[in-house]
């Protein structure tokens, strides 16, 4: 009897692990880990593991196919949201329509960064949401005094806590009351 064949029936002796049937939920040394210390969900997760887990999700989606059509396939499925005006006078609908769209449908005046409309911007929300877990839209005007109204987008990897004054009141940038309601002067 060849050496290959001689233990061919018996069952592996060596200690497993867990008792998953997913192997990403079993220990490996391959795979880092993230340590949570504490229960207060204020206090869970650190800025490093925050933002280890950001870049591990998307290294993730960059290079596994499936989980890139499960971020975006639902994003572009939600899709977009766009205000009709229904009054009875129909040409101040045309005209109303006409001024949204000629407002939110350029990217060069809905966002501060020139890199979305309306269109664009709501199934990134949604895709970030899905990747990050966070994104802050701040609504801000334009920069030529006119007022206009105007949105600028900080991802996940930018929100950061700062300079955390003694009383840590801040969790991952927004500074929030004893309650953990966010405060008036959230960020």
């Amino acid at each position: 009897m060849s050496r290959r064949t001689k233990g061919a029936g018996k069952k592996a002796t060596g200690p497993q692990s867990a008792g998953s049937i997913f192997a990403g939920a079993n220990y490996s040394t391959r795979r880092g880990y993230i340590y949570v210390p504490t229960v207060d969900t204020r206090r869970e997760i650190d800025s490093y593991s925050h933002t280890e887990l950001i870049r591990r999700a998307r290294w993730l989606k960059r290079n596994t196919g499936y989980t890139r059509r499960c971020i975006n396939g639902l994003a572009n499925m939600v899709g977009y949201l766009s205000p009709r005006a229904l009054t009875k006078d129909k040409e101040w609908n045309q005209l109303a329509e006409g001024l949204f769209e000629a407002r939110a449908g350029s990217a060069a005046t809905f966002d501060k960064t020139a890199r979305f409309n309306i269109y664009g911007y709501q199934p990134l929300t949604t895709r970030t949401r899905l990747l990050d877990g966070d994104m802050l839209s701040v609504l801000t005007e334009t920069d030529n005094g006119s007022g206009g109204a105007m949105v600028m987008t900080y991802e996940a990897h930018q929100i950061r806590d700062g300079i955390t004054g003694a009383d840590n009141s801040r969790n991952v940038g927004v500074k929030s009351n004893a309650l953990d309601a966010p405060s008036p002067t959230a960020c």
